[in-house]
């Protein structure tokens, strides 16, 4: 990595908490928390079943053609 990756990820991490606080403040109530896993518990498995095809379809990529692409051109 270079400095500048370094340095732009912070960056970007920093505006995402920013972000964050601007739209969620520095609270979480209990009762924001029980609307958020009610709404979780309610959906749907075949959501859960997508998303995970999703996740698993990403890794796959990542593990059969970003890595060995990667080691590729380091030698």
């Amino acid at each position: 990595m270079q400095p500048r990756d370094i340095f732009d990820g912070l960056l970007v991490g920093f505006a995402l908490v920013v972000l964050y606080l601007e739209i969620v403040g520095f609270g979480f109530s209990p009762e924001r928390l029980d609307t958020l896993v009610d709404a979780l518990a309610g959906l749907n498995v075949a959501f859960y079943v997508v998303i995970g095809g999703f996740v698993a379809i990403g890794f796959l990529i990542y593990a059969f053609v970003y890595v060995p692409g990667k080691q590729g051109k380091a030698t």
